[in-house]
C-alpha cells in the first residue's frame, strides 16, 4: 500500500511537471492503439512473449529508461533499450510472466505495479512509471528501493 501511495504522489508530481507541455485533454481523434495504457500493455505483452524487438518498437527513438529517484540511466535510445531487453529476456524461465495490478493512468503517465511469476527471484515485483506521447514510450522509470527491474 505504501508503494501505491508513493507511486500516486510521484504520478501527481510528474503529471504537473509535464502538463504545460501537453494539451489538457487527449484528442478524440487519438487512436485507441496510441492511448498510453494500450501502448504500455502492448509493451508488457511483448515482454511476456520475450520479444525484445516488439518492445523496442513501442519506445521512441530517443527514449530513456532510468531508475527513480536517482536517475541512473538503464538504457537510452531505442537500439540500447532493445539490446538491454534482448540480453535479459532469454535468461528468464519459460514460465515467467508479468501481470499488472494495479495500473494507474493519469493523462500521458502510466504507473504499473508489475508482479512476476515463474521466477526464482525473491523480489517478484517492480513499480514502473511510463511517459507515453504520440503512441510511444518516451521515458520509463523503475522505482528504486527494493524494486528490481523486470527481466
Amino acid at each position: 500500500m505504501r508503494r501505491l501511495l508513493t507511486s500516486s504522489v510521484l504520478l501527481t508530481a510528474l503529471a504537473g511537471s509535464i502538463s504545460a507541455q501537453q494539451p489538457a485533454s487527449i484528442s478524440a481523434e487519438a487512436s485507441a492503439d496510441t492511448m498510453p495504457a494500450a501502448v504500455v500493455q502492448r509493451f508488457v505483452d511483448a515482454a511476456n512473449a520475450r520479444d525484445a524487438r516488439a518492445m523496442a518498437a513501442l519506445v521512441a527513438p530517443q527514449a530513456v529508461f532510468a531508475r527513480f529517484p536517482d536517475g541512473q540511466v538503464l538504457a537510452q535510445g531505442r537500439d540500447s533499450i532493445h539490446a538491454w531487453y534482448a540480453r535479459r529476456l532469454p535468461a528468464v524461465s519459460p514460465g515467467f510472466r508479468i501481470t499488472v495490478l494495479p495500473r494507474i493512468v493519469e493523462g500521458n503517465l502510466v504507473v504499473d505495479q508489475e508482479r512476476f511469476t515463474g521466477t526464482t527471484d525473491e523480489q517478484g515485483q517492480a513499480t514502473w512509471m511510463y511517459l507515453v506521447q504520440g503512441g510511444f514510450i518516451r521515458r520509463a522509470w523503475v522505482l528504486d528501493g527494493k524494486a528490481k527491474a523486470a527481466p
